[in-house]
């Protein structure tokens, strides 16, 4: 009996070294957002941000630094530049519409998202 009890200790103490699995995609919409699957630090939670440009929606997602989550999510210009940084493109009509941090494995997927 001490052995399952000591089995399931191990596990929990492994997932708990673990960070969260969550979705990540930059610039996408539809059935593209829920696709690519990242693995976070243990110091990461889940994000997602419904963004705009040259009118259209678009959605960036991925694991953001929980001390980032903890002041009131990221901030428009950080998430900003991060979106530009990774597409290699400035984008002056940039224009952030919704964030959110969460955290719980692939709590970030696009029905998540604030619309």
């Amino acid at each position: 009996m001490k052995y399952p009890i000591f089995l399931i200790s191990i596990i929990l103490g492994i997932k708990s070294c673990l960070g969260l699995n969550c979705f990540s995609c930059i610039n996408c919409s539809g059935d593209t957002t829920n696709k690519i699957v990242q693995s976070c630090n243990v110091d990461e939670s889940c994000g997602i941000a419904n963004y705009s440009t040259g009118g259209l929606s678009h959605i960036a997602s991925g694991c953001v630094s929980s001390n980032l989550c903890l002041i009131q999510f990221i901030g428009d210009e950080f998430i900003k530049g991060y979106i530009q940084t990774t597409l290699g493109v400035r984008l002056n009509d940039l224009k952030i519409n919704s964030k959110k941090c969460c955290s719980n494995d692939l709590c970030n997927g696009l029905n998540k998202a604030d619309k």
